[in-house]
């Protein structure tokens, strides 16, 4: 799917515990890099425009005081696609963006 499609996608998960993983170059398994969870709390919001050249959007994870999620770079962007219940959005250079709903359990 192109970056608009990918956009939308992240909106229906808005109110949705997530768990985002950044994958390095190649891994296809556990998180290599970094991984950030709980409630998607703002839709992707604009945070930089570049002379109208591309877009940086900034998803929030969570409400705590402090700043948590991560950054959607429309220059950076090269696909994403659904796999195993899970968002993977590959960035140019080979980094992923793969995002899967958390189940809590409660019932």
């Amino acid at each position: 799917m192109d970056f608009d499609q990918t956009l939308s996608e992240l909106l229906g998960l808005m109110g949705r515990d997530v768990a985002v993983h950044v994958r390095s170059p190649g891994s296809r398994a556990a998180p290599a890099l970094m991984l950030v969870s709980g409630t998607l709390r703002s839709a992707p919001e604009v945070v930089e425009q570049l002379g109208g050249a591309g877009e940086v959007f900034f998803c929030r994870i969570g409400d705590g005081p402090l700043l948590s999620g991560f950054f959607l770079d429309r220059a950076r962007f090269r696909s994403a696609s659904w796999e195993d219940h899970a968002l993977h959005i590959e960035l140019r250079g080979g980094t992923a963006l793969v995002l899967a709903e958390e189940l809590t359990g409660a019932a």
